[in-house]
């Protein structure tokens, strides 16, 4: 918390915090800004709607008709969700519920379909209350998604996670060089490194992070 500080968190109500909806990142935001204002990353809310398109195709082909309704069922509840109408998109969501079992063990993806739309109504449920309206954030020139950073992470990753790159990072290197950037963030990595080698005399500095790799 003293970190977040150092570099400038208030906990006021215009600090605006984006998460996946997933509990344990939700309530740290909470804890570390109570006041603040709390939105679920649409980009995370969109590769749900994403996955459960995906599996819908498959089961288009197997019935045109039930399919397409589960479709046109799934782009209401999308059009709801940017509009900032969970309990709205929740109902409508209810409609792609009830037609899965009008095929049921007929779509061989049929397992997969179920499960992903009963995480979706219970990622729904959990996250109501931090679903903005996104078309309104979007107009006023608002964030609304981490994409950008997502995009930026995993090409960074998946670049030194190749094999052809000469410096190629290993699971075990990139787990290290994690905690010794958590260390540095956080000032104490100079006394954790005394521990192991008491001589060691240099002590912590601030970080100043440059804006440009914030």
């Amino acid at each position: 918390m003293a970190t977040l500080w150092a570099q400038g968190l208030r906990s006021g109500p215009k600090l605006a915090f984006l998460s996946d909806g997933e509990d344990s990142i939700r309530s740290l935001q909470w804890h570390l800004s109570p006041r603040a204002q709390h939105v679920l990353d649409w980009f995370h809310l969109a590769m749900r709607l994403q996955r459960l398109r995906q599996l819908l195709v498959g089961l288009t082909h197997l019935d045109t008709a039930v399919g397409t309704q589960m479709q046109t069922a799934l782009e209401r509840t999308k059009w709801s969700l940017w509009h900032g109408k969970p309990k709205q998109a929740y109902d409508r969501f209810r409609e792609v519920e009830w037609r899965i079992w009008q095929v049921g063990s007929r779509y061989p993806k049929f397992s997969a379909l179920a499960r992903a739309v009963n995480e979706f109504q219970r990622y729904i449920d959990q996250n109501a209350h931090i679903i903005p309206d996104y078309g309104a954030r979007w107009r006023a020139g608002q964030v609304i998604s981490t994409a950008f950073i997502e995009s930026l992470v995993n090409s960074l990753v998946a670049k030194r996670f190749a094999k052809k790159q000469s410096m190629q990072w290993t699971p075990q290197g990139a787990h290290l060089l994690l905690q010794v950037r958590t260390r540095t963030l956080n000032g104490d990595l100079a006394s954790k490194f005394c521990k192991s080698y008491p001589d060691f005399s240099l002590a912590d500095q601030p970080v100043h992070q440059h804006p440009m790799a914030a």
